[in-house]
């Protein structure tokens, strides 16, 4: 008797899907050997808040699309992964898991389904529409995620198979807030290309031609993160918010930092957008990541003591390529190693700053981050 592969569903929103989405599916692809993992995005779900997301059944369709799209987008290198359309499909005014399962076992009948489901989807399963029927028709298998407690009863309750893997830290709710960009370059150029989710609000900070600049650091950025190893969607964010207070007044600056950085409120002009800057990414944008915070903070000045992505952040503002000269020597050097780029960076526009003298006053941060970077590694 022929054995049959399964077939393995990852299901959900894609709302939009982001790295956490691809782990699940590739860990599963591994763990039962299989030649595909099917990915199903939901319709009308009855079991989402649908605030702020693009949703299908009963409004425009082309954001049922936008969720198509960037899944595409997403799935382009994995020739394993496969996209079922099911459920965009259906013309029900909700989309079941339940109704899903017995349209495929109707054509699958001699074929296990193995449902993966999120730690989160865990936790409310028993809001699902019979969720008993459901883990009847399915093994449900759950990869753990960062954040989630296991209800041990609700596993138990259900036959749900709780699987060890490395964890993602990564969550559609985020990206649609701009919290994070833990999800494929692709995706975040549709995201931005198409105005989807907090894009157009971050815009409304944003002056037309500073939104360009923004978004060109943000690129910069990501790829001198990637090329160094590091995490390249925070760069991308860092970039994107830098200048966020550009086009405010001092006073406006003012009142951002008030309680925040309460110590520069005495800066020069010219430095008050980037403290500014880094509450409104606070306030606004809830982002709680000190160095995406750090990044923007002294992305003007510097600062005596600056972390990977504060130099990132730094180059990148004065070497991205609508700067309007060829910075693709410091872009390059940037790309091979960033302690470097940056020292080179720093160096080249403390040059400029000082033939130029448009900025006047100095500041501390500064003096401080040029005496570190440059003067005593000169001295030795």
């Amino acid at each position: 008797m022929v054995v049959l592969e399964p077939i393995v569903i990852l299901g959900g929103t894609f709302d939009p899907i982001h790295n956490g989405h691809l782990h699940m599916a590739k860990c599963a692809y591994e763990s039962y050997a299989l030649d595909q993992v099917w990915l199903i995005p939901a319709g009308h779900s009855p079991n989402k808040d649908e605030h702020g997301m693009t949703d299908a059944k009963g409004k425009s369709p082309t954001e049922a699309n936008d969720r198509l799209n960037m899944l595409k987008l997403a799935l382009k290198d994995y020739p394993e992964f496969e996209i079922s359309t099911i459920e965009l499909e259906s013309n029900k005014e909700f989309t079941y898991t339940l109704d899903t399962l017995i349209e495929l076992k109707k054509i699958y009948s001699n074929r296990e389904i193995i449902f993966l489901i999120g730690a989160d989807c865990v936790n409310d399963f028993e809001k699902w529409h019979e969720p008993y029927k459901v883990s009847q028709l399915a093994h449900l298998v759950c990869f753990k995620r960062p954040g989630y407690k296991i209800n041990k009863e609700i596993y138990q309750k259900y036959g749900i198979e709780l699987v060890e893997s490395n964890e993602v830290d990564a969550d559609s709710t985020s990206i649609r807030l701009g919290k994070s960009l833990e999800t494929p370059k692709e995706v975040i150029d549709y995201i931005v290309k198409n105005n989807l989710y907090f894009i157009p609000k971050v815009k409304e900070f944003y002056k037309e031609k500073r939104y360009i600049h923004a978004l060109s650091v943000a690129n910069v950025a990501y790829d001198i993160a990637k090329a160094n190893g590091l995490d390249a969607p925070k760069a991308y964010l860092a970039g994107l918010y830098h200048d966020i207070a550009k086009k405010l007044s001092d006073e406006e600056c003012k009142k951002w930092m008030e309680g925040m950085y309460d110590e520069y409120l005495n800066y020069p002009s010219y430095t008050l957008h980037q403290f500014a800057g880094a509450a409104i990414a606070y306030k606004e944008f809830n982002i709680r990541d000190r160095e995406i915070l750090d990044a923007i903070l002294y992305h003007t000045t510097g600062a005596p003591k600056m972390g990977k992505y504060d130099k990132i952040i730094y180059a990148s503002d004065k070497i991205e390529p609508t700067r309007g000269y060829d910075s693709s020597e410091m872009i390059n050097m940037m790309l091979n190693d960033v302690d470097k780029g940056f020292a080179y960076v720093l160096k080249e526009n403390k040059k400029f700053i000082d033939a130029k003298g448009h900025l006047g006053e100095q500041t501390k941060l500064t003096d401080e981050c040029y005496n570190n970077y440059i003067l005593e590694k000169e001295n030795k």
